[in-house]
């Protein structure tokens, strides 16, 4: 019985058994078969199947349904396409495609890759100083806030800085006192701290450039 069982439930795809006939139908096919009925007794979680079973060729059928209704599985069936379809209680669902990841865009604008710093002194004097211009431009897709450049004077090594809370139509312009005597090529860059958003998250970076490396402020 339970070789016979097996084989039933692992190969029978008929949605219901003509019980009461003695025809099976194969390929569109009819063909005369002898067949036993109820000659085993079936019973499923030891309750017994209340539908007539036959015996044919040492395999014994049963009606889908009863049977699968018994394991708490559920039977579909498309008169369209003829398939029984069952459906086992907690059955594991077909996994999904796996989703490409998504990368998100690195959230970084570095000096020299679209933000620009440009520091000048005119030779104009007055009163024994000289106003040092710094041009902030900023070419990226960033905001750019909270910019505070460092520049060493090296005539006295001192520094020089210049300030801006925002780069306003991709660019501004600042200025800082320095001696008179001071001339462009004695401004080097030692360092810039900036701010960069992209509207929902917000990075402080920190640049040196002794070693052109960034860091990341909290």
């Amino acid at each position: 019985m339970k070789t016979g069982f097996k084989q039933f439930m692992a190969g029978f795809a008929a949605a219901t058994l003509l019980l009461g006939s003695v025809q099976a139908f194969a390929d569109s096919e009819h063909k005369t078969i002898d067949v036993v009925f109820n000659k085993i007794k079936i019973l499923v979680n030891d309750k017994k199947v209340d539908k007539e079973n036959f015996v044919f060729n040492g395999i014994t059928y049963v009606p889908l349904r009863s049977v699968a209704e018994l394991l708490n599985a559920r039977v579909d069936y498309d008169a369209e396409t003829s398939e029984a379809r069952i459906t086992l209680p907690n059955a594991p669902k077909e996994e999904e495609p796996a989703k490409a990841e998504e990368t998100e865009t690195p959230l970084i604008a570095k000096i020299g890759e679209g933000i620009t710093l440009n520091c000048a002194v005119p030779t104009n004097s007055s009163k024994g100083y000289r106003t040092a211009e710094l041009t902030i431009a900023n070419f990226t897709k960033f905001g750019i806030t909270d910019v505070s450049a460092e520049y060493l004077n090296q005539k006295n090594n001192k520094s020089v800085i210049f300030k801006t809370k925002a780069i306003t139509d991709k660019q501004t312009n600042l200025t800082s006192i320095v001696g008179a005597t001071v001339e462009t090529g004695d401004l080097k860059l030692k360092s810039c701290t900036y701010t960069i958003s992209d509207g929902t998250r917000t990075k402080t970076l920190k640049y040196n450039a002794d070693t052109d490396t960034y860091l990341e402020l909290k």
